[in-house]
Formats: C-alpha cells, structure tokens, sequence
C-alpha cells in the first residue's frame, strides 16, 4: 500500500508540472484567453477504487474509458479534485487525460512496458526490500559474465597451455556459479513459500466476509446509501 501512494504522489506531481507547461506555452503572458472568461470554473471529483473509475460521482462504464484506465493495478486507488470548466486535464499513473465533451481521451498515449523494463522495476525494488538477495543476485550474473568472457579467451586463443589454464578456472567459476544458484533458488523458495502463506491467509479472511464484501461492493457500484443514524 505504501508503495502504490509513493507512486500515487510521484505521478500526481509529474502530471501537474506537465499540465502547467503545456498550459503555459498555448497561453501569452498578461492575456487570458477567451474561453476562460466565458466558461465558469466548476471543482470537478475523480475517484478511482477497485478497477472502478468516478467522475463527480458518477461511475464511468469501462467501455468508455481509455485502455490504459481499463487495466489499472489491482488495488490502486486515487481521488482527485480538478478544476475546470466543460473541459480539463487530469493525470493517473503518469498518464495525462483530457475530458471534453463528456469523453475522456488520452494526451500522454499509454505504453506497456516491455520486459526489460519490468526486470529492470523487480530489480529495483527488490535492491530496497532485501538487499541481501540483491547481492546475491549480482554476484551470480558477475559470474554469468565472467565464465562467457573466458569462453571467449579460450576459443580465442591457439596457444594449449593457455587452452588449459583458461579451462581450469572456467571450471572453478561454473562450479562456484552453480552452488551460489542452488543458494539463491533456496532463498526464492523461502521468499514464495512466505508469499503463499501470506496469500492462504488473505484468502481465508475473504472467504469468511464474504456477505460483508459482496454487499460492500453492492453499495459501491449502486450508490446505494444508507438511512443516517440517530
């Protein structure tokens, strides 16, 4: 949770900066522009919770939504307060959007990330959530290099004395990468059977509010309200 409101506020602040800029570069120092004397201003709200997309409390069908707000994170939410007129620009997840017309467009077009990228975000985050790990996993694909650049030197090379000193440590280096990967394979199985564990209990809890859930998200989805206490 604490990792989707960091990202939350990285990407509210990206999208002000960006909005501004562009707002400034259309707008002439001193002037305003016409349409902003003639629309009145209106706080517009935004809210996003389970997969489920607001705007001034109405719920926005998905069929109507961009792809990228379609497929959000499980789990992330965001409420914003905008204000504009008939038309404005907001921002999610680094994602800038514009609402005209009663549609919502993207700006800032969506992409996905492709699979370096997400290695690279795992490495990461894994860097600050378990060094020790981290290390370890270096440390193997130092190795990794190591052992292809002396497959290299030994094909390289005619000299036999050389062939075989070159052989010699190759090996020391495979059979050093090969106990450090049976050690970080254990570590792994350690971390997942944690996760599983963590995920057994989540599950349990759900299946035993289950009425409570399901009529949560009945109200949710219907706007249904209840009676006010006395």
């Amino acid at each position: 949770m604490m990792k989707i409101l960091l990202l939350c506020c990285h990407s509210l602040l990206y999208c002000i900066l960006v909005i501004a800029q562009q707002d400034t570069l259309k707008r002439k120092p001193g002037k305003m522009q016409d349409a902003d004397l003639k629309a009145p201003l209106v706080v517009h709200t935004i809210k996003i919770e389970n997969q489920s997309f607001w705007l001034d409390g109405k719920l926005i069908p998905n069929a109507l939504l961009p792809l990228s707000l379609q497929s959000l994170p499980l789990g992330y939410s965001v409420s914003l307060r905008i204000t504009g007129a008939d038309h404005f620009k907001f921002c999610v997840m680094n994602n800038i959007y514009m609402y005209a017309n009663k549609k919502i467009t993207e700006i800032q077009p969506y992409v996905t990330p492709n699979k370096e990228q997400i290695l690279a975000g795992y490495y990461q985050d894994l860097r600050k959530q378990d060094p020790e790990t981290f290390e370890k996993l270096t440390q193997e694909a130092l190795l990794e290099k190591k052992s292809q650049e002396l497959a290299v030197a030994y094909n390289s090379t005619p000299d036999k004395q050389q062939k075989e000193i070159l052989e010699t440590e190759l090996r020391q280096t495979l059979e050093e990468l090969f106990e450090l990967k049976i050690k970080n394979t254990e570590r792994e199985i350690l971390r997942l059977q944690g996760s599983v564990e963590e995920l057994r209990k989540k599950l349990s809890e759900r299946r035993k509010n289950k009425e409570a859930i399901i009529q949560k998200r009945i109200t949710i989805l219907i706007h249904k309200e209840t009676e006010m206490e006395w």
